[in-house]
């Protein structure tokens, strides 16, 4: 049926005479001639005393076939009354254009309620205001629009309003704009088991959504929470969780990468929740505060920005196996999507947490530039697996002012094969660059596995200020605990400078492994490893530098605790010379330069060649035995202090060890070996002082 109301103020009223197995009396009336009134109504008898009830503006349709539309041109319809069914009930659609509908009771779409029984599908397409409490919406199979080609608006404060395999869209054409508000006790509810429904705000209008105090959303199914995603062009969307408000739903998508979108999702205050069963990725703006909460599902952040702030929390779950959360991935234009520039950045402080199950991109692809930052007391981000910084992109990590990061090993062994124990990466894969920075007294990266730093490009990673970097092992037979230049590709520098800042790692530590690597310790900085080589394989050079730092190998253990310079590569370690007040210290169990056949090493302790150069307070002090070229090359330079329990210099046939002590350097042996047959050379020289005995060997020729 039809109902048109057009042009006047309408009041339409109906006094239902109820009797038992009696007829209904049907009253209209209009302020103004000439009005046409097509109403068929179907109305079922009350099993209640007999008695007149009021009720104004009731209209119900047959239930039989088709669908009915109430229409208001310019018309202002009110139900009000105090009895049980009191409203405004219409079965099959209800179309308002440039109208307000204001409902003190019920207002029900589809039917299906308490007093009326349909079978015929339900939507409501809005260009008006609607505000109603104690309302049931029932919508199947339809489209469901606030913001048709104007603006509509829907303030619901105590409603339920069911979809069952429909849609919301809020601003549907150009130059619309649909808001809905849900307080209260308004709930929303999408039922999709059989096939996906969704809740697009914005989508080639404008769209707001506001779930407030007491207000929900639930979902039974698959839903998709679109905000901004206009497929065509720019969107605008913008949705806020207030105040305790709850959404549950499958997946939310914040735009779609053609510039100019408007895309912001805002979760404020606590009890405010997002729950998720799918992914969530934003290519908007998002912010999470005030102890608000966001769970369930991935998080992915190609392009745009997500804060978690003010003790908010973020669980993301999974799904098993595949990284769980990217920040900054780089995604071409499709003719259904605008793109992603792949500059992204998500920043947890103000003590927010965080939790993810599998791994962390930061920088995902080529062209892709992702930041990270966890920042101030209190804040902090929780990794079951391993954090990528630079995976095929650029990625910056920024721990500062106290805040903290735990991750833990693997979960990107299908990106970078033999990563399993590894629960760090800077600079993966080639072409990227990997940043990282830990500054300030309370900062800390905490790995329960390795780091790589410049695996197979360019990674750098600085503690400064008090900053800590803890590394676990690996748990392979090497038991590496981090690693700088890790493929002949791969270019690492890590830098610990200032008081209290620390690599305390758990394991050995490679220098320079195929790739190059640096590691500086400089101003009070400290490093600490079982066993550290310098050059560790064939083709890898690595370089230490030393102004005013720390290093101590080995601990209490004293199986471990080897500082090699030049394994199987190249290595070369320098304390800075420079005036008497300059401290670089060195502890190990055991020392080896030039270790093994083709292999180079040389180690400067608070000197360089040449004359004019004072003395410093550097020393290396090597509990055990030192060997300076064992098969390969081996210059020790002692402008400082050195001393052992024993020294060999050139121990094997393809030893060629040299030791200088010059310019007041001093260094104390309880016996040193020169190993000079059989093509070893061993030469010790110098203008400093020598403290022990010199051991001939039999088979050499000592000079």
């Amino acid at each position: 049926m039809s109902f048109y109301v057009t042009g006047c103020s309408t009041r339409i009223s109906a006094a239902l005479g109820c009797h038992p197995g009696g007829r209904t009396n049907v009253l209209s009336s209009c302020t103004r001639p000439n009005q046409l009134l097509d109403l068929v109504w179907r109305i079922r008898q009350l099993e209640q005393p007999a008695e007149l009830v009021h009720v104004n503006a009731t209209i119900i349709s047959f239930s039989g076939t088709g669908s009915t539309t109430l229409t208001l041109n310019g018309t202002s319809l009110t139900a009000t009354g105090t009895g049980i069914f009191n409203g405004i009930e219409v079965d099959g659609g209800l179309q308002l254009t440039n109208a307000s509908v204001t409902s003190a009771t019920n207002l029900t779409l589809g039917g299906s309620s308490s007093f009326f029984n349909s079978t015929v599908n339900g939507h409501i397409s809005l260009d008006g205001t609607l505000s109603a409490d104690l309302t049931t919406f029932n919508s199947q199979l339809g489209g469901n629009v606030i913001g048709v080609n104007g603006t509509g608006v829907m303030d619901l404060s105590s409603a339920s309003w069911n979809i069952t395999n429909g849609a919301l869209v809020l601003g549907q054409n150009p130059g619309s704009s649909g808001q809905l508000t849900l307080g209260g006790l308004a709930t929303l509810t999408l039922n999709s088991p059989l096939v996906p429904s969704s809740i697009i705000v914005g989508a080639n209008g404008q769209g707001i959504l506001t779930v407030k105090a007491g207000g929900g959303i639930t979902s039974n199914g698959l839903t998709v929470l679109s905000i901004g995603a206009n497929p065509s062009g720019p969107g605008n969307g913008q949705m806020s969780i207030l105040g305790g408000g709850v959404v549950s739903v499958g997946a939310a998508v914040l735009g779609s990468g053609f510039p100019g979108t408007v895309a912001n999702l805002t979760v404020d205050g606590p009890g405010s929740r997002l729950n998720l069963t799918d992914a969530l990725s934003s290519f908007g703006s998002m912010i999470v505060s005030n102890s608000a909460a966001v769970s369930g599902g991935s998080l992915s952040v190609p392009q745009g920005t997500v804060t978690l702030e003010s003790g908010a929390t973020w669980t993301v779950t999974g799904p098993a196996g595949q990284p769980d959360l990217t920040v900054g991935a780089f995604v071409p234009a499709a003719p259904s999507f605008g793109g992603s520039s792949g500059v992204a950045s998500l920043t947890i402080q103000g003590a927010a947490t965080g939790s993810n199950q599998t791994s962390v991109f930061i920088g995902a692809n080529s062209g892709a530039n992702g930041t990270m930052t966890i920042t101030g007391a209190g804040s902090a981000w929780s990794s079951t697996g391993a954090v990528i910084v630079g995976l095929g992109g650029m990625g910056t990590l920024n721990i500062q002012a106290g805040g903290v990061l735990t991750s833990g090993p693997g979960g990107f062994e299908s990106q970078v094969p033999g990563t399993s124990g590894v629960s760090g990466d800077i600079g993966a894969q080639a072409g990227s660059v990997g940043t990282v920075t830990i500054d300030g007294a309370g900062s800390a990266w905490n790995q329960t596995g390795a780091v790589r730093v410049g695996d197979a490009a360019t990674g750098t990673v600085t503690i400064q200020n008090g900053g800590v970097l803890s590394t676990g092992s690996d748990g392979s037979l090497e038991n590496l605990s981090g690693v700088i230049g890790v493929q002949s590709a791969g270019q690492g520098t890590l830098t610990v400078t200032g008081d209290n800042s620390e690599w305390q790692a758990g394991g050995n530590v490679q220098v320079g492994a195929s790739g190059t690597g640096t590691l500086n310790i400089m101003d009070s900085g400290k490093v600490s490893a079982d066993d550290l080589s310098v050059g560790a394989a064939q083709g890898g050079q690595g370089t230490i530098t030393m102004n005013g730092g720390t290093l101590v190998l080995g601990g209490l253990v004293q199986i471990v605790g080897k500082l090699t310079v030049g394994d199987a590569g190249q290595g070369t370690l320098t304390v800075v010379s420079g005036a008497p007040d300059d401290e670089g210290d060195i502890t190990s169990t055991a020392g080896s330069i030039g270790a093994q056949k083709g292999s180079s090493g040389s180690v400067t302790i608070g000197s360089a060649v040449g004359p004019g150069l004072q003395a410093t307070s550097s020393q290396w002090t090597v509990k055990g035995e030192l060997v300076i070229g064992e098969a390969g090359s081996g210059i020790l330079d002692i402008g400082g202090n050195a001393s052992d329990l024993t020294a060999t210099i050139g121990k094997e046939s393809t030893g060629n060890g040299t030791v200088t002590v010059e310019n007041g350097g001093m260094w104390t042996t309880t016996k040193i070996r020169p190993r000079c047959g059989r093509g070893q050379q061993g030469r010790l020289e110098g203008h400093g002082g020598c403290a022990g005995s010199v051991e001939h060997d039999s088979r050499s020729d000592h000079r």
